[in-house]
């Protein structure tokens, strides 16, 4: 079905932003999420925005804070490697995993993701040292 071939397709490291033959627009909606429930002009805006990965390597190099919350039964992604692959650039890094969290764990535990979002705000305000 769709939710396997996203998978496969995620796997083999597709691009699921732009126009790719590698993934039909139904696999990139299911992956892009709520993107997918915008006009299309919208959806070009907002899913083709640029970053300057070089400047936001930098910024996390020197630590400037960064938070990740993920679910622990997230299909897209596997926390263990994404935080394996953020420890050496985010020098100032804070992981939280919701608990049977899906890919949407503000959904998922909204209550829970709120508090960790606000006793992070509150401690990098606090803490302003980068």
């Amino acid at each position: 079905g769709i939710y396997e071939e996203t998978i496969a397709l995620h796997e083999d490291g597709v691009d699921f932003v732009s126009e790719n033959p590698g993934a039909s627009y139904e696999v990139r909606c299911s992956m892009m999420g709520m993107l997918a429930g915008m006009k299309p002009l919208h959806r070009k805006l907002v899913s083709e925005h640029f970053n300057d990965e070089d400047a936001i390597t930098q910024m996390l190099g020197d630590g400037f804070p960064m938070l990740e919350i993920m679910g622990s039964n997230d299909a897209f992604l596997q926390c263990d490697k994404l935080v394996e692959s953020l420890k050496p650039i985010a020098r100032n890094l804070e992981v939280h995993v919701v608990k049977d969290g899906s890919h949407t764990p503000f959904v998922d535990a909204p209550d829970e993701v709120m508090s960790v979002i606000l006793r992070f705000a509150k401690k990098v305000h606090v803490h302003q040292t980068w």
